[in-house]
């Protein structure tokens, strides 16, 4: 329907946000790039995608933008931490076997780096995979140490990051990960898969997180190792993310690129 106004009324403007990883592009995402000569500009959310763009469609790279998703820092701001007698690691997404890796994590806690230590995973989040994971987690009698939340309304979720002591996300893929960034505002340490949409985030610079590669072994010994971590280095992720999050990801800065980039169309 844009493509067929724009034929009509010639002076339109078409900006294509897309969010889809590329692993996971649908027929909708690639049809759109045989309309590349009525699109103006494609926002993407990582140097991954730009790259991936720019090769597989062979779209001009000054037709091609970088812009982050980005979050409410002022909402996802701890207040106080909720205090446990147990290490809590948790990650907040949609239940999708295909996509998400959270069956990693219950290995891990299943390994001998991690089974003696006193770790819970929280996994947050619904989907067509939730009940499959329960009965894995009661086949592997670990219903003590792995606690389904199911889904989070918006407050409920804050509160939930304020109980963690680590936030994981494990992941084959992603475009760029809004419960990373929440994470983040939240000071949470994170550790995330070493994949597209995620490495583009935490290998940005130093203490900002650490990736790991999707297997059983280095997601525990990455667990293991903000597990035993000091309070003075934890400290340093957690400021070093909050303040890469807070000049990049919150919602004021990433307007003013979109409305930047608006008024730059509308002056051509």
């Amino acid at each position: 329907p844009s493509v067929i106004y724009k034929f009509f009324f010639y002076r339109t403007k078409i900006i294509y946000v897309n969010h889809t990883p590329n692993l996971d592009l649908t027929w909708r995402s690639k049809f759109v790039t045989f309309f590349d000569i009525f699109i103006d500009k494609y926002v993407l959310l990582n140097n991954d995608t730009y790259a991936f763009f720019k090769k597989k469609f062979k779209i001009n790279k000054n037709k091609l933008l970088i812009i982050q998703n980005c979050i409410n820092i002022k909402f996802f701001s701890k207040k106080k931490k909720i205090k446990t007698n147990f290490f809590k690691i948790g990650m907040a997404c949609r239940l999708d076997a295909k996509q998400k890796r959270y069956d990693l994590i219950l290995k891990a806690l299943l390994s001998k780096k991690l089974k003696n230590l006193n770790i819970k995973f929280s996994l947050a989040g619904s989907g067509e995979d939730l009940e499959n994971f329960r009965k894995k987690v009661d086949e592997n009698n670990l219903s003590k140490k792995i606690v389904l939340e199911g889904y989070l309304n918006h407050v409920k979720l804050r509160r939930w990051y304020s109980s963690l002591d680590l936030y994981i996300h494990a992941s084959s893929y992603e475009g760029m990960s809004i419960s990373i960034l929440q994470a983040m505002s939240m000071k949470l340490p994170i550790i995330g898969s070493k994949v597209a949409g995620i490495k583009n985030l935490l290998e940005k610079k130093k203490y900002i997180g650490k990736t790991f590669k999707n297997t059983t072994n280095d997601i525990s010994k990455n667990i293991k190792y903000f597990y035993f971590m000091s309070k003075g280095l934890k400290n340093k992720y957690i400021k070093t993310q909050y303040d890469y999050v807070t000049s990049r990801n919150s919602s004021q800065v990433v307007f003013k690129k979109y409305k930047e980039l608006i008024s730059k169309l509308s002056d051509w």
